[in-house]
Formats: C-alpha cells, structure tokens, sequence
C-alpha cells in the first residue's frame, strides 16, 4: 500500500520540478502529504507484525481462555409461559494474555464490510426512525442492556418498506457482520423426544435486510449476539 502510493506522488513531484507557479505548489504540498501519510501506515503495519510475531505466532499464545459452562442446548426453558430456546456458553479469560486497561470489553467491531455512511443508511432505513445508531470512530460498538419483551413485541422503528421491525446486527463466524429486521413473528420449534413426548420452544423471527443482502445467519454463526443501533 505505501511503496505504490509513495511511488505515484513522487512521480507527481519530479514533473513539478522547477515550477514555482501555484498549481506546481499545490500538487507538491498535496504530494508530500500523501507520501507522509503512506510512510506513517508502512510504520504502523511494521510494528503490527512485529507484535504479532512476538506475542501470537503459536496456537497456544493465540488461546485467550477456556470454556467453564457449556450445558446443551436447551428447548423450552423458563416458565410455562416463556419456553425459550437456550444456548449458553461461559468463558473464562486469561488475564496474563490481556492487559485490563486495553480489553475494550462487551463491544462487536463492525469491521470494514459497510463503510460508515452505507451502515448507518442500513441501521435507519426509514426517515420516521429517530437515529440511535452512530458509527464509532474505532469501529467497537459498545454492548450494554438488553431490549424489553415489549418493545420486541412492539417495534418503535420500521424497516424500509413501513413494517414494524427493530434493525438489528451481528457478526458471526461464518456470514461476519450481517444487518436483519427483527419481526414480530415468534417461530416455534418442535422437538420430539424417543419417550413420545415433545417440547416447544419460542424463537424471534429475523428476516434478511433485504433480498440481496443475503441470510443474516448460517450455521457456525450460533452464539453470536444479536444487537439494535445502540448495541
């Protein structure tokens, strides 16, 4: 990335040489910028490598901590009423492998898949929505909170096309980071058991954003957290 850049501006510079018109001047304060800013990110991806080869290079320093609750996917849990599907895990950090005052925490990174202005058009797909959702400038949407039954039941925001949806997103193992509409809709599953007896479980409906956009999930992506605009 920096040696191609660096090379084209200092080409732009050489064909100034000798001018000192303000169009030369222009094209060589801009030139020197770019070269400037090319040579401060081949640094910083130096130091990057570096850090990785010292701290990550094996498969046991990449391990950052170990299961110590994974019970099996429970159908039907809660009371009578509830009857939701539960899959849980916890997991214990290392704290040798992160320093506490650099763990950012609960936070999805929204990565580099949808730039900043094409995400939030995602997140607010209709004008009557008020905007909670702000692009972080590290890209680390922080997590907090959950969102009340009701309002899952009564979305306060709409999808594109006028429905009563909440915009939500994830990031996932196998799809990455995916923008779905939340639906009303509960989806029941049935599963039956070799005693002859069945138990039910409750799942929310979430659609895909729109047709081109994809699933919002496939399998490998089961355990990632589900999220509205202000996570």
């Amino acid at each position: 990335m920096g040696r191609p850049t660096t090379l084209i501006t200092t080409r732009r510079m050489d064909n100034m040489a000798g001018r000192k018109d303000a169009m030369a001047i222009m094209v060589r304060k801009d030139a020197q910028r770019l070269i400037k800013n090319a040579e401060a990110k081949v640094q910083a991806l130096a130091k990057f490598k570096e850090e990785l080869s010292k701290h990550w290079s094996t498969d046991t320093s990449r391990t950052l901590g170990h299961v110590i609750f994974s019970p099996p996917i429970v159908v039907g849990a809660g009371t009578k009423k509830q009857q939701y599907a539960q899959d849980v895990a916890v997991i214990a950090i290392d704290t040798s492998k992160i320093k506490r005052s650099r763990f950012a925490g609960n936070v999805i990174d929204l990565g580099t898949k949808y730039s900043p202005d094409v995400l939030t058009c995602m997140m607010h797909p209709n004008p009557e929505n008020s905007h909670s959702f702000h692009f972080p400038g590290n890209r680390l949407l922080k997590l907090w909170g959950t969102i009340e039954e009701d309002e899952m039941r009564k979305p306060k925001m709409y999808d594109q096309n006028g429905n009563p949806r909440i915009i939500v997103l994830k990031c996932g193992r196998t799809t990455g980071l995916t923008v779905g509409r939340a639906t009303t809709f509960v989806s029941y599953s049935r599963q039956y058991f070799s005693d002859n007896t069945t138990a039910v479980s409750k799942e929310l409906t979430i659609l895909s954003f729109n047709l081109s956009s994809g699933a919002f999930s496939a399998k490998g992506d089961s355990g990632s957290v589900v999220v509205d605009g202000v996570g």
